[in-house]
């Protein structure tokens, strides 16, 4: 009897330990039959419970303001070792997901993901999953995860559950150790067949470390300085310093004929400030952006790429300012001025493309303000160009010429002709200057705004 007892024990001890081998190795469905049909109670932020949401002012109960995402956590009361979460964003989308992921830092990339997802048949699915770097390595199962419900209506997913706070014997699967303090990234996005695509916009990010079992109130991060920087640079260099020192070289060569700075006409020495500065402002700008990544990021996309040539294009100009050949060169003065406009010019309208895409990739959440602010520095240089080169040929007599500078629309003969056509070009280009002046510092501080305060 006693043998065939311990041979029972031994079989039953064998029988619980492969049972719980294969509930650990093997994944959950996930799917959720419990449905959110309740709006997420934020009274409680701030006193039984943690709470981000975004905009802040969401969590005002007062305010009519609607959460575009929200976060809510605290300490489960039935179990100590478990986390109540609650999720929710605002999208118009069939298939979508919400989900929080917790970070060792503010940037994307090796973080534990808890995702609220829709498929293509109708069901809502609670799982976790892994960034492997910027690539999200595909659902591993609901490990650790309780108590899930959730609902997609009204453009609104939402859903709540309980995680397990330790870790222990999770490790194989990227969980992470809830009792330490987390970087909150809360993201949505399109579903894929079988992992969460790319989130729609800049994830929200907290503006710290959180401790889960706390009943803070959280702040949203905005853009991290090293990006705040670089956008600010980057656009005070390619849409205001770049644009006049280009303007000047074309238009304003004789226009202020008798004005020297330093032996210089003022129109050159303006140009070679203003390119000079902005040099200096990209070069700085591409060292807060590295500094940021930590190097060359394999995931820049055509943004960095063509981050990178436009740079390149730009240190190369001056480099062939350098070797300018004397006026009276001939043609060696025509072919390093067509090799100074071309590399010029392709720096120059490859920027916008650059600073357009950087925008939709750093600041979708302000398309209004950086958008607009973006194309307006565009239109006014490029209608401000168009005004002056009407104002030359119709009122100053214009014809290509190959002075000193670029190639551009200059006064035939500034003493014959009508001087009172020409003293109202003159005017009239210096009002012009004025006023693009004016409008392009306006509209690329709305960009900066937008760099500076996305959401």
């Amino acid at each position: 009897m006693g043998i065939m007892y311990a041979g029972r024990m031994d079989l039953l001890t064998v029988f619980l330990i492969l049972n719980a081998f294969i509930g650990l190795s093997s994944a959950g469905t996930g799917l959720v039959t419990t449905s959110f049909d309740d709006e997420i109670d934020m009274t409680g932020c701030g006193e039984t419970k943690g709470c981000m949401g975004y905009p802040k002012s969401c969590l005002d109960t007062s305010s009519s303001d609607a959460c575009e995402y929200l976060i809510t956590f605290k300490e489960n009361g039935a179990d100590s070792g478990y986390v109540d979460f609650e999720l929710s964003a605002q999208y118009d989308d069939d298939y979508l997901y919400v989900a929080v992921a917790f970070s060792d830092d503010d940037k994307m990339g090796d973080d534990d993901i808890t995702a609220c997802y829709k498929t293509s048949d109708g069901n809502l699915y609670i799982k976790h999953s892994y960034n492997n770097g910027y690539h999200n390595k595909g659902f591993t199962g609901d490990y650790g995860i309780t108590d899930t419900k959730a609902t997609h209506a009204d453009k609104v997913m939402r859903c709540g559950f309980s995680r397990i706070v330790n870790n222990t014997g999770y490790e194989d699967v990227d969980y992470f150790d809830l009792s330490e303090d987390w970087v909150l990234v809360l993201a949505a996005g399109k579903m894929g067949s079988s992992k969460v695509e790319k989130h729609y916009e800049i994830p929200r990010m907290s503006s710290r470390k959180v401790k889960l079992t706390s009943t803070d109130i959280v702040d949203v991060m905005h853009v991290n300085n090293y990006i705040m920087a670089h956008g600010i640079l980057m656009t005070i260099s390619w849409l205001v310093l770049v644009v006049i020192a280009i303007t000047l070289s074309r238009f304003y060569q004789d226009i202020w004929p008798d004005v020297k700075v330093m032996g210089l006409p003022i129109w050159f020495q303006a140009h070679r400030f203003l390119m000079s500065t902005a040099l200096l402002f990209s070069v700085i700008a591409f060292i807060c952006i590295f500094v940021y990544w930590g190097g060359w990021d394999n995931n820049a996309g055509s943004h960095g790429i063509m981050g990178v040539i436009v740079l390149a294009f730009g240190i190369a100009n001056p480099v062939v300012a350098l070797v300018r050949p004397a006026p009276d060169a001939g043609s060696k003065r025509v072919v390093w001025k067509i090799i100074h406009s071309v590399v010029g010019g392709v720096a120059h309208n490859l920027s916008f493309s650059v600073i357009g895409v950087g925008i939709g990739l750093e600041l979708i959440r302000g398309p209004i303000m950086g958008f607009v602010g973006f194309a307006m520095c565009i239109v006014t240089y490029l209608i401000c160009t168009l005004v002056l080169i009407i104002v030359r040929c119709k009122m100053m007599r214009c014809k290509k010429t190959s002075n000193i500078g670029t190639d551009g629309i200059q006064i035939s003969d500034v003493d014959s002709g009508e001087p009172s056509r020409r003293a109202t070009g003159v005017f009239i280009h210096k009002v012009v200057f004025v006023v693009m002046v004016t409008l392009l510092v306006i509209f690329a501080l709305i960009c900066i705004l937008a760099v500076m305060y996305p959401w």
